[in-house]
């Protein structure tokens, strides 16, 4: 997902069934200046460069794969990465998107194991917990948000007012003591490294050895800057290529 035009290196999939399809897919390129930034809020974490932006209603409908499918082929070939660990740094969904569209996000890996059969490994916000079928494992995704910084006018208490007796209170909103000031509306979309050790999965679900990784899939929607394999666990930006850093140091979560 690094390059001046990353989708080239993706079949799309967008839903166009009826009067909901509205998924969307996009190479948006993000910076200081731009007025519309719904994605940089830390001024000392700022993110530059191309994204892919994924949106749309129906989660399922909408989404990447790679690698792309020849038009001359009726199979899909094989990524044939044999690296144990995947890397995405995404975005949560921005307050537009979780407006317009699908505010979850999920993604999908097709691997093979030294059994020669094909594995799937799910990720996604909306489920609560692991399962195991032949067919495919599942495990529940948690992507972090941060607060929004409040406005001067926010931050300045309402007048005192005289206090009564001793069942008023001094401030203007009554009961407003102890609130919880990080919750969802007052969070904006930060970045998230995750980290998905394919090798520990395969063992742990199934029972065998990764092989190779076969297909990645990437769903709605979600804010896509990168994607790439690993042969060892990366904790830090300082140990990645320059071309792959954030700059911005992102939290790993290891799902």
């Amino acid at each position: 997902s690094y390059g001046s035009d990353p989708l080239q290196l993706w079949d799309i999939h967008i839903d166009t069934s009826d009067e909901k399809g509205d998924g969307r897919i996009q190479l948006r390129t993000i910076n200081n200046t731009d007025d519309n930034n719904d994605i940089n809020h830390d001024t000392q974490n700022q993110v530059h460069g191309p994204l892919i932006q994924i949106s749309g209603s129906r989660l399922s409908q909408n989404y990447i794969i790679c690698p792309p499918k020849p038009t001359s082929s009726i199979q899909r070939p094989s990524l044939g990465i044999t690296l144990p660990y995947l890397y995405l740094t995404v975005a949560t969904p921005s307050q537009s998107q979780q407006q317009q569209y699908n505010p979850h996000f999920s993604f999908e890996v097709t691997i093979l194991d030294d059994k020669q059969t094909r594995r799937r490994f799910r990720a996604s916000t909306y489920q609560s917990t692991t399962v195991v079928t032949p067919d495919i494992c599942t495990v529940p995704l948690k992507l972090e948000t941060q607060p929004r910084r409040l406005d001067r006018d926010e931050v300045l208490l309402p007048a005192k007012k005289e206090k009564m007796n001793d069942d008023d209170t001094y401030f203007g909103r009554e009961g407003n003591d102890g609130e919880d000031d990080s919750s969802e509306e007052h969070k904006f979309p930060c970045w998230n490294r995750l980290c998905i050790p394919l090798h520990d999965y395969t063992r742990l679900a199934y029972g065998t050895t990764y092989v190779e990784t076969a297909w990645v899939q990437v769903h709605s929607t979600c804010n896509l800057k990168r994607l790439y394999f690993s042969s060892k666990e990366i904790n830090e930006d300082d140990e990645l290529p320059e071309e792959f850093r954030l700059y911005n140091c992102p939290r790993t979560k290891k799902t």
